[in-house]
């Protein structure tokens, strides 16, 4: 796969493909999730940056992207199961450097802006593969969870992927974003809850991300570590 500047590109979209692929990494942080962190009917994932628990219906990978801008640090989460309709938890975490020149690069101002942001640049990806593709904002505010202030959109993408039989499919997303203040500047936290819509609404599904989020801890984090 050709390394891209992810500044150039769209994160979530760039991960599916290495979500999707499978790769021997994933495999070997699933098996050290296994043996090291099962909890009940879940397991417990910790990384540098996050942590949280995932049904053990469900796959982990991860993948660290760095250049000149800094580094961006991705994990994934999905059910074993989906396949074709599929259904992903991303989260996307900008260190301090890439957080500063991606801001100052798009002229964001503050999260809220950094998240209509990454939504309006989703949905122009998905209408380069199908112009067809339709934009709906089904839900936007302030979310709590965690001890963590956050800001979402919730979208729906009307005919907005093609399976491989030539399906279309609606696809339904909620972007959450928050920005925590370090000793060092400034990281933004991206979540996207995504997938095709019959998959995304179900109830398990909508159980399992409740309790991703529900568990989401900042690796590390301090008490007095401001999160906006």
């Amino acid at each position: 796969m050709k390394r891209l500047d992810p500044l150039k590109r769209l994160p979530v979209l760039i991960f599916l493909m290495l979500v999707i692929s499978l790769g021997i990494s994933g495999y070997a942080l699933f098996q050290f999730a296994i043996t090291k962190y099962s909890r009940g009917d879940y397991f417990y994932l910790a990384t540098r940056e996050l942590e949280f628990e995932f049904p053990k219906s469900w796959w982990a990978s991860t993948y660290e992207f760095s250049n000149e801008s800094g580094n961006v640090y991705y994990i994934a989460a999905y059910p074993l199961a989906t396949r074709e309709q599929w259904v992903s938890v991303l989260f996307i975490i900008y260190d301090e450097k890439f957080t500063e020149a991606y801001m100052e690069r798009y002229g964001l101002d503050n999260v809220s802006h950094a998240l209509l942001f990454e939504v309006e640049r989703t949905y122009s990806d998905i209408k380069k593969e199908n112009e067809g593709a339709t934009l709906n904002v089904t839900g936007r505010g302030i979310i709590n969870f965690s001890r963590i202030e956050a800001s979402y959109i919730t979208i729906k993408v009307r005919d907005g992927y093609v399976d491989k039989d030539g399906n279309v499919h609606n696809l339904t997303a909620t972007f959450i974003a928050w920005i925590r203040g370090t000793s060092q500047g400034e990281k933004i936290y991206y979540i996207v809850f995504y997938g095709v819509e019959e998959e995304w609404s179900q109830p398990q599904v909508q159980k399992a991300f409740e309790h991703m989020l529900n568990t989401v801890k900042i690796s590390g984090g301090k008490e007095n570590d401001e999160s906006h």
